[in-house]
């Protein structure tokens, strides 16, 4: 058989190698160049649309109201675990909204919570972090009965973390946990107000079943700045939703997917914190200005007090000391990339991305890979917690009423 002409295998190779430019012809920040086992996919001109329809609210019965949710959680068959952001028990709903019971109460015996516990269910088993106890305590989804506690024990805690406290405890499949530490700012007290303080981190930890902490650090991560500010003469350091931050989600299957907001860059490491690989999608930041700056922030610390119980004379000083500060420091050009990334159970992600309207969110939803399925925008107000059993949970506001509730959308796809 005879070999076609070098002509010819030119021209192939040409169109090939132009093939594969077109698709990845994206500028990648220089930042990220170097970055091993990065994918950059390019936007689809017409994505496929998600629609919610919103299907049932939780928290308002005949026999129970709820004022302020504080964390959630939601099992395989659809029940709703509420608590209201403080220590006196976790709500129960079934999935047509219905009141079932309670689970624990305020206290320091089994079961009972000494601060507004944080919940997550894995493998049929609810689990309840207490953060002002150190204790986990482990229910049954089937029986909602005590099954086990877990005191965190970190009298092993290394020289690495002195400075350190724990900020987050998120369980694992296995019946183990990884521990965020974040950096206790002794300093700042005697710090003069607008100093900005940016080279904070984060470290992740594993904890063992039994609730001892393993030295060995998992990821360490670049944590949001602060800016000291002066209230009463104490000064304080205070985070803006315009700096940069964190976000950390953990799979069904525990990998660990991380993103700066800064960028729309998802990076992906294994249970041990191995780094596995990264997804770039190319995003153009919005502009931010003084005005709206002042403006969101306002609302932000006024929903905040709200929820506070001090005084309308407090409250002001508080407002007008952070428009205060605002109006002195110096602001970045644009608003991060992204706001928030969540992990569904079927270890999709979604990811909400800061638009010109700052009523809405733009959200997408990729695939473990990486791969952009689907976007849609949705109102702020309405924040997305928990993405399960085909469904969206949401915490709103009654604009009426002042009370917050969960609500549950069904999941629809519109093709692009």
């Amino acid at each position: 058989m005879r070999s076609p002409p070098t002509s010819l295998l030119f021209l192939i190779l040409f169109f090939v190698v132009c093939g594969c430019a077109s698709e990845n012809d994206v500028d990648i920040p220089a930042h990220l160049e170097g970055l091993e086992n990065l994918t950059v996919y390019q936007r689809p001109e017409h994505p496929d649309t998600l629609i919610l329809h919103r299907e049932q609210v939780f928290g308002i019965t005949d026999s129970l109201l709820i004022d302020f949710v504080g964390s959630m959680a939601v099992d395989d068959s659809g029940r709703v675990y509420v608590t209201s952001g403080r220590p006196n028990g976790i709500k129960v709903f079934d999935p047509d909204g219905r009141y079932l019971t309670q689970i624990g109460r305020e206290g320091r015996g089994p079961g009972e919570f000494v601060a507004a516990p944080g919940l997550n269910i894995i493998s049929n088993q609810l689990y309840v972090v207490d953060y002002g106890a150190y204790r986990i305590s482990i229910f049954s989804v089937d029986s909602l009965k005590l099954i086990r506690t877990v005191n965190i024990n970190l009298t092993n805690k290394i020289k690495a973390l002195a400075d350190y406290a724990v900020h987050q405890i998120i369980p694992d499949k296995n019946g183990a946990f990884l521990v965020c530490f974040k950096k206790i700012l002794r300093e700042v007290p005697d710090l003069p107000e607008g100093i900005k303080i940016d080279t904070l981190y984060r470290s992740y930890y594993p904890i063992n079943k039994e609730g001892r902490l393993i030295p060995k650090q998992v990821l360490r991560i670049q944590d949001q700045p602060v800016v000291t500010e002066s209230i009463y003469q104490n000064v304080f350091p205070a985070s803006f939703n315009f700096f940069s931050k964190p976000l950390v989600v953990v799979s069904n299957n525990g990998s660990i997917y991380t993103a700066n907001s800064k960028d729309f860059l998802i990076k992906e490491y294994s249970p041990d914190g191995e780094y596995r690989r990264a997804f770039f999608h190319p995003y153009h930041n919005v502009s931010l200005t003084r005005e709206i700056v002042l403006e969101s922030n306002y609302d932000i610390m006024s929903k905040l007090i709200s929820r506070g119980g001090i005084s309308e004379n407090m409250s002001q000083t508080m407002i007008n000391s952070r428009l205060r500060l605002l109006r002195q420091i110096d602001l970045p050009p644009n608003w991060p990339a992204l706001n928030d990334l969540l992990v569904d159970d079927e270890n999709r992600l979604w990811l909400s991305t800061i638009v010109n309207d700052q009523t809405v969110y733009q959200w997408w939803v990729l695939d473990e890979n990486g791969k952009l399925l689907a976007g849609f925008q949705w109102p702020r107000s309405k924040a997305i917690k928990i993405i399960k059993n085909g469904c969206v949970y949401t915490e709103e506001t009654n604009k009426k009423t002042g009370l917050e509730r969960v609500v549950r959308y069904k999941i629809a796809m519109s093709k692009g």
